[in-house]
């Protein structure tokens, strides 16, 4: 009965630990307009200047 309790304990501690979200400053965005229409927003590495350029997608 204490293996039981025991792995019973664990697998709870485990699951509770396995839940997270995405923190807020994620590196993409999305957004619905009024027609249904998905934009994804975020920002890629440019190489050539080692800058980071703003994308919208559609």
């Amino acid at each position: 009965m204490k293996n039981f309790i025991t792995a019973f304990s664990l697998l709870i501690i485990l699951n509770v630990d396995s839940y997270a979200q995405f923190p807020g400053s994620y590196p993409f965005k999305t957004v619905v307009d009024d027609q249904g229409n998905l934009y994804v927003t975020g920002d890629s590495l440019n190489p050539a200047n080692n800058t980071y350029d703003f994308i919208v997608k559609k």
